[in-house]
Parts: C-alpha cells; sequence; structure tokens
C-alpha cells in the first residue's frame, strides 16, 4: 500500500465503478450475472462513499472559502448514490424499475465522479506532501481491508 500514490487509489476506484456499470449493461439477459455484478458494485459504490467521506472529503477541501458549498454538493451527490443503491435494493433484480434505480446510481456516481476529478483531485496530489499522500493511502487501504473483513 505504500507504494501506491493516493490519488491513484481514487481513480482506481473511479475506473472500477465506470467498468461495473458498463458490465451491468452488457449482462442485462443473463439474470445471475446480473446479480453477481451489482452485489460487487454496489459493495465498491458503498466502500468507495465511505472512505471518501471518512478519509479524503476535508483534505480536498481544505480552507477553500467555498468549502461549504462543494461540501453540500458532495454530500448530495453521495446520498444521490445511496438512495439510488437503497431502491434497487426493493426491486426486483432486472426489473424495469430495478435497471431504472441502477441507472439513477451510474448517475449519481458519475457526477460525483466528475465533481471530484474536476475539483482539484489531481491537484491535490501534486500540492500536498508526499508523506500526507502516504499516509492517507494507508487509511485509505486499512478502511477498505476493514469494510471487507466486515463483510460489506
Amino acid at each position: 500500500m505504500d507504494d501506491l500514490d493516493f490519488v491513484d487509489l481514487v481513480l482506481n476506484d473511479h475506473v472500477r465503478v465506470a467498468r461495473l456499470f458498463e458490465e451491468l449493461e452488457e449482462a442485462a439477459d443473463d439474470p445471475a450475472r446480473l446479480v453477481a455484478l451489482w452485489t460487487e458494485l454496489r459493495r465498491v459504490l458503498l466502500a468507495h462513499l465511505g472512505a471518501f467521506e471518512e478519509i479524503f472529503l476535508l483534505p480536498l477541501l481544505g480552507t477553500a472559502a467555498d468549502r461549504l458549498a462543494s461540501m453540500r454538493q458532495l454530500n448530495a451527490e453521495k446520498i444521490d448514490v445511496l438512495d439510488a443503491i437503497a431502491e434497487a435494493r426493493l426491486q426486483p433484480t432486472g426489473s424495469p424499475l430495478w435497471w431504472l434505480a441502477v441507472r439513477a446510481a451510474r448517475a449519481s456516481a458519475s457526477r460525483h465522479i466528475s465533481s471530484v476529478e474536476a475539483g482539484g483531485l489531481s491537484k491535490f496530489g501534486q500540492q500536498t506532501p508526499e508523506q500526507t499522500i502516504r499516509e492517507l493511502a494507508r487509511q485509505w487501504g486499512r478502511f477498505m481491508a476493514d469494510l471487507s473483513r466486515d463483510g460489506l
């Protein structure tokens, strides 16, 4: 974990989420695959959003003057993803209402990813001391390991 750059960990999660959503769309005619992919995607989304809020939100926003507005926006995006995930859990996998909820989760996750990446993720990585980047990577890794161990 020490070798990984924190920004790369976040970006890798973003790529993984996008890939899983694409695979989900491609598996539309395979109910068993839909269940497996959605289970994995839901786990990744919940873990990523939890780690983001716990570890990275405040360091990313720093002391920016518009910090409160940015925090509200990112929180709203997170809630939208969580609401869509909750709605999908209420629907039979593969049903029209399930797809509606999954596509809402995708749209909300895409907005979140765009906000984070456009909101200074790479700039953060360039301007933050290497020691801080390594510590955030360690915290991110521990957070994810704890969630895996707890069965999220």
